[in-house]
């Protein structure tokens, strides 16, 4: 899985944006409000192709949670997608591209089939779909439709015959969104270790905890007891809460970072809680991640001093990199300033531009 282009309109605060030409990794930077998190969202959810992520978490549910929504707004969060509610998001990645619509009438003969197929189905006066279809020549098309269905939200799949093998190759998709609701998620964490140790055997362990002792080299070990990811120590253990954020931070990273081959990978601020030798850490894993196992990673930072040091790294491996600077979103259109990865050393360290704005 790999993109070249994404294109998005009508999507949350964005009303158009088109970001061509992604490397191995690519960084958004700029001030608050100019649509990093609105990007990085967008990425997940058509990385995810609307259905599961790495972890088989819905995607859509994902964005709701992380967006702090709650089930009971269902109606207006779907309204909401829309940049100023006018017409509804469409996000295309290279050929592909995904419609979300808002659906008024729900008593067509589509849904109609649904509830003789599914019982538990719900009727309700609005619903949002996620239509996706090849975006030159129409040659396939998929519709999702999403609803709330006593106080969960589910989620159906509909498409033709033909298109059947293309959406049952892989149950979940190669993605992951990391943020600030992710690292406190402590089920995910414990699924996430005990998936990587299954895939990746006692090695991984032992490189996970070879890491974490550059930093605190009093960690004996690793497990997870009733879902919940434990550190140990020669005289005592303690669960992932109640360690410091830093660690927390540091050690989630390093199993996301190599858990998977060939995906996509997007983080939110994972600076946050890191002292710079531990961003420095952080920024090791992720260029490794690209280079080692070929996926393509997303990131939204604020800080200058973590941006360095995945510049820095990221030359060092040879790996391609690009920083999107963005200016501003005038008129729901973003403004963006392109760096490529030995542009933008020479912007930080040489002329001491700060890329981030002001």
């Amino acid at each position: 899985m790999r993109f070249g282009l994404i294109e998005i309109n009508n999507f949350r605060g964005i009303k158009q944006a088109r970001l061509d030409n992604l490397a191995d990794i690519n960084i958004f930077i700029g001030k608050n409000s100019t649509g990093k998190s609105a990007i990085l969202e967008a990425i997940y959810l058509v990385s995810s192709n609307f259905t599961y992520d790495w972890v088989f978490y819905p995607a859509f549910v994902r964005i709701i949670e992380k967006r702090g929504w709650t089930l009971e707004r269902f109606e207006d969060i779907c309204e909401e997608l829309k940049f100023k509610y006018e017409r509804s998001p469409i996000i295309k990645v290279d050929k592909r591209a995904f419609r979300i619509e808002v659906l008024e009438d729900t008593h067509s003969d589509w849904f109609e089939n649904i509830s003789r197929t599914k019982p538990s189905f719900v009727k309700r006066k609005k619903c949002v779909t996620f239509d996706t279809f090849e975006n030159t020549t129409n040659e396939w098309y998929c519709s999702q439709v999403v609803w709330v269905a006593e106080n969960k939200l589910d989620a159906y799949v509909l498409h033709g015959k033909e298109f059947k093998d293309e959406f049952e190759k892989e149950v979940f998709r190669k993605t992951i969104l990391v943020d600030e609701s992710f690292l406190r998620d402590l089920k995910q964490t414990a699924k996430i270790f005990e998936k990587l140790v299954d895939i990746r055997g006692y090695k991984i362990k032992s490189d996970l905890l070879r890491g974490l002792r550059r930093k605190y080299p009093q960690i004996m070990d690793l497990d997870v007891k009733q879902n919940v990811l434990r550190l140990i120590f020669e005289d005592f253990s303690i669960t992932l809460p109640s360690v410091a954020d830093g660690i927390k931070s540091c050690l989630v990273a390093s199993m996301v970072t190599c858990i998977l081959d060939n995906g996509v990978l997007c983080f939110e601020e994972p600076e946050n809680h890191l002292h710079p030798s531990l961003q420095k850490l952080y920024a090791s894993y992720i260029v490794s991640s690209a280079k080692n196992l070929k996926n393509q990673i997303f990131i939204s930072t604020h800080s200058l001093e973590f941006l360095n040091y995945l510049l820095k790294e990221a030359q060092r491996k040879n790996v391609t990199l690009h920083v999107y600077h963005f200016l501003d979103l005038k008129d729901g259109k973003l403004i963006y300033s392109l760096y490529k990865r030995d542009d933008a050393l020479r912007a930080v360290e040489e002329i001491g531009i700060d890329v981030r704005g002001r």
